[in-house]
């Protein structure tokens, strides 16, 4: 999760939230098709992926005051995606580092302890 590893995360976050969060069709995303759009951002119009994406951001910064305008948009958001966010950050920092010098031993199944944690 980006929120864990990229120290520009909150001001990029910040900045997308104050731009208007705004999600657009497909050629953004570069996404030659309907069902490829589908897939990665599920099956809502833009507005319902718009709440997601504005709900997940919101819940991963340390703290916001969101203006109306974006707290009407995370209304919109029927997934309770700053909730899901915020549990895959939590199973994802319970993770311990790996040794990536170690060659002996099996390595963890850190995929199947994740997902017994959310």
């Amino acid at each position: 999760m980006v929120s864990a590893v990229d120290p520009n995360f909150a001001g990029e976050a910040t900045t997308r939230l104050e731009d208007g969060i705004r999600l657009v069709g497909n050629g953004t995303f570069g996404l030659s098709s309907a069902l490829e759009l589908h897939s990665a951002q599920g099956p809502a119009g833009t507005t319902a992926r718009s709440a997601k994406t504005a709900a997940s951001l919101l819940a991963l910064l340390p703290k916001s005051d969101p203006s109306s305008a974006l707290t009407e948009l995370v209304e919109k958001d029927i997934d309770n995606s700053g909730e899901i966010a915020t549990r895959w950050l939590a199973a994802i920092k319970l993770i311990p580092p790996t040794d990536k010098h170690s060659a002996t031993g099996p390595k963890p199944n850190w995929v199947k302890r994740l997902w017994h944690r959310i």
